[in-house]
């Protein structure tokens, strides 16, 4: 039996087993309410994400709240991280 490793992208299992694309879920399909907030945590760069969030971003009416927070920083000081998490939610909490 010969084995086979493969070194591949993000979408590579889809086309490997010819899975047709699926295209991304809306806010109407899952029944949000516009009133209210909402939370988006992308990790880790990867340009099919971070074009995602763009285009969401021009999508949006009233605009994105962007927080960049560097992993290590968080991981190293959960004081530094609480502050830090807090500075970011005051900027766009409305009440």
């Amino acid at each position: 039996m010969q084995k086979i490793l493969y070194r591949s992208w993000a979408s590579f299992v889809t086309a490997r087993l010819g899975i047709s694309p699926i295209p991304p879920i809306s806010s109407k399909q899952l029944h949000l309410n516009p009133s209210r907030g909402g939370l988006i945590i992308a990790g880790l760069y990867v340009l099919k994400t971070t074009t995602q969030l763009a285009i969401s971003r021009e999508r949006s009416s009233d605009g994105y709240e962007t927080v960049k927070i560097k992993l290590s920083k968080l991981l190293a000081s959960s004081k530094w991280s609480e502050e830090e998490l807090q500075r970011a939610l005051s900027r766009r909490i409305r009440t």
